[in-house]
């Protein structure tokens, strides 16, 4: 088959899979409830991956553990983590192991996360889109206080500084453009 064909082809593959809905992790939990863990795992697939939630990251780890796919169902929390960094699972919806192995997941990734996303949060910041930066340093402010990233405090000591200072500057900065718009536009207002 061609490059383009194929190419076509998934494009068209890509466009017809169903997008992620609260009703899909309905019909995914429904199928790990009943132990139809392939069944689930087989849906999951046939979804649109750019709607998949934290959700469906969730339930695709434990049908992963459930069949003894141990590395693919750590690779699932991971992916859940990225999705949703301040995402939790009630530790009563897990066994012991799975909990620990969920936490110290969490534990490893959120810093590597958290740092991808002030890196982003100061991009915005370096770019003057005010409004998008402070949204996300608030979102890593969030972070920087979850327990799983607080349970070292000096990992983040620094991080935390930063994000603070720049979060302060922004709506600083905000506060001002705003007052500038609103003097504009009153001298605007005044000649006409």
């Amino acid at each position: 088959m061609p490059a383009s064909a194929a190419v076509l082809l998934t494009l068209v593959l890509m466009q017809s899979a169903p997008p992620a809905t609260p009703a899909s992790v309905d019909t995914v939990r429904t199928h790990y409830v009943s132990a139809a863990f392939e069944t689930a795992l087989t849906y999951l697939s046939s979804l649109d991956p750019a709607s998949i939630t934290a959700a469906h990251e969730q339930y695709r780890a434990l049908c992963l553990f459930a069949l003894g796919r141990t590395d693919e169902g750590l690779q699932a929390f991971e992916r859940l983590i990225r999705l949703a960094p301040l995402y939790t699972i009630p530790e009563s919806e897990l066994s012991p192991r799975m909990f620990t192995q969920f936490r110290d997941v969490r534990r490893r990734v959120l810093p590597v996360v958290v740092r991808e996303l002030y890196d982003g949060a100061k991009q915005h910041y370096d770019q003057k889109q005010l409004d998008l930066a402070v949204t996300e340093l608030q979102h890593v402010m969030r972070i920087l206080t979850d327990p799983d990233a607080a349970a070292d405090p000096t990992t983040f000591a620094d991080l935390r500084q930063l994000t603070d200072g720049f979060l302060r500057l922004a709506i600083a900065e905000q506060a001002l453009a705003t007052r500038e718009t609103a003097i504009a536009a009153a001298a605007a207002a005044s000649v006409a």
